[in-house]
């Protein structure tokens, strides 16, 4: 009975200090060198089909929208990207997430015009490399 406790004990000891992120969760998962000083710091994510995958915790996402001007405008604005996208499709949204345009664009520049659309709040979203971004615009007269 006595070595049942031990295995026991032994088995919640190992299990408290052993790094593990369960499934479906994201955390920081420490490196530490031989005299136990902290070397590296990895965010990783594990999905709930067990993959494993990490972005290093120092890595920055480069904004692509790089500027919309003029904001607040007429309907008619520039978007500016900070490199140059494929042919991709950029929504117009009004605040209620309704799709009130569509265009097609490309390039590092590209021009809008929603003036036929009512004064108010809109967003434009597009879909790059897997990332959907989003940007709100202001329409005035």
């Amino acid at each position: 009975m006595k070595y049942f406790y031990f295995l026991i004990i032994l088995l919640f000891t190992v299990e408290a200090s052993a790094q593990t992120i369960p499934a479906g969760y994201c955390g920081v998962e420490y490196s530490y060198d031989a005299a136990g000083n902290r070397i590296k710091r990895k965010y990783v994510c594990v999905s709930a089909l067990n993959t494993l995958a990490s972005v290093p915790a120092e890595e920055t996402v480069e904004p692509l929208i790089s500027g919309i001007y003029p904001n607040p405008n007429d309907g008619r604005f520039s978007v500016n990207f900070s490199k140059a996208i494929p042919v991709t499709q950029i929504l117009i949204l009004d605040v209620g997430g309704k799709i009130v345009g569509r265009e097609m664009i490309s390039g590092t520049k590209t021009g809008i015009d929603i003036s036929h659309l009512p004064d108010g709040i809109y967003f434009i979203s597009l879909k790059y490399n897997e990332r959907k971004i989003t940007s709100k615009i202001l329409k005035v007269r």
